[in-house]
């Protein structure tokens, strides 16, 4: 996990430093900075897409809401359940 935090750390801070160079004769310092912010939302909601589709997966194979509280890191199967819903409101589904 922590190798895959580095990965994606590293994707970051090179789309960063590209959008910086790209910005380079821009008068708007700031806006590097917001670009990145912009990717990192695009790149949050793609998640929760995702996290989204593997629970219901998950759901249609039988896993307990107790393993999936463990694969979210939560404390339980209610906190899971709470994750799930918040998933689906975010993403629509």
């Amino acid at each position: 996990m922590d190798e895959d935090l580095y990965l994606l750390q590293r994707m970051m801070t090179m789309v960063v430093s590209e959008t910086c160079l790209m910005r380079r004769m821009s008068d708007d310092v700031a806006e590097p900075v917001l670009d990145a912010l912009h990717l990192v939302r695009r790149v949050r909601a793609g998640l929760d897409e995702i996290e989204a589709e593997l629970v219901v997966e998950a759901r249609a194979r039988r896993v307990t809401w107790r393993r999936l509280a463990e694969a979210f890191g939560v404390g339980g199967r209610a906190a899971a359940e709470r994750r799930a819903r918040r998933l689906v409101l975010r993403t629509g589904g």
